[in-house]
């Protein structure tokens, strides 16, 4: 297989956010035949943590690498193993607690395509109340082409173009604690950009006054974009 998207996504515990997150990828990628999917297990998960995958795997079988870590050292770690497991002519890595729009790898491939200046392409990723976004645009330019231009990296969910990274050594850590754990952070003079037409939810966010978090309780009834968006927006008139 040669993918032209690889995604990835680190996984630790909560493994109910995690089957969530997997039904919605799957409900967004399924209609796609050229992606490669990555699910790195950091030493912490459990037998909860692979029945939470098991519906997934079984679907996408033939195109899913189930990776589980030997070692206990954090994202840093788990987010490296993704990146040099990922094939993909793009490589995206994702959280295990996102809801994803409908279109979002043709849109965010298409602006990567469009725009040879951008390295990095982060997805507007909303938290309830506020888009990360709209906090960042005073960082920023906004362009005709669909993003903006930012002056830092915040955040772990992105898309590259798999040359970016050809040939950079990214370090594991060998013990667990405080890392940089977006390793894209060690290459210098990345261009990173916000998308101003791809949004995901992250469902569980706790920014705040400006988050919007979910019970178990409520997973089983809430696991859709548009029923998360109604929660959203009812939440805001409380």
């Amino acid at each position: 297989m040669n993918p032209t998207l690889s995604i990835f996504m680190p996984i630790c515990l909560r493994p109910e956010y995690t089957k969530i997150t997997l039904k919605s990828l799957a409900d967004t990628t399924r209609h796609r035949k050229d992606i490669q999917y990555i699910l790195v297990l950091d030493g912490d998960h459990t037998e909860e943590t692979k029945d939470a995958i098991a519906d997934f795997v079984g679907e996408f079988k033939d195109s899913t690498i189930v990776h589980e870590e030997q070692t206990h050292f954090g994202i840093r770690a788990t987010t490296v193993t993704g990146m040099e497991l990922s094939k993909g002519q793009f490589i995206q890595k994702i959280d295990n607690d996102l809801l994803f729009s409908d279109g979002w790898v043709e849109k965010m491939i298409k602006t990567l395509n469009k725009c040879p200046e951008i390295d990095v392409l982060k997805p507007n990723v909303r938290w309830g109340k506020k888009a990360s976004i709209s906090s960042n645009v005073q960082y920023g330019t906004i362009l005709g082409n669909g993003y903006i231009i930012s002056k830092f990296c915040q955040g772990g969910i992105w898309m590259i173009r798999r040359q970016t990274i050809e040939g950079h050594k990214f370090d594991k850590p060998r013990i667990r604690g405080r890392q940089r754990s977006n390793p894209l952070i060690d290459i210098p003079g990345l261009v990173y950009a916000w998308s101003t037409t791809v949004d995901f939810i992250h469902f569980g966010h706790r920014g705040g006054d400006h988050s919007l978090f979910i019970n178990s309780k409520e997973h089983a009834e809430y696991y859709s974009w548009k029923a998360i968006a109604e929660m959203s927006k009812r939440s805001r008139q409380k």
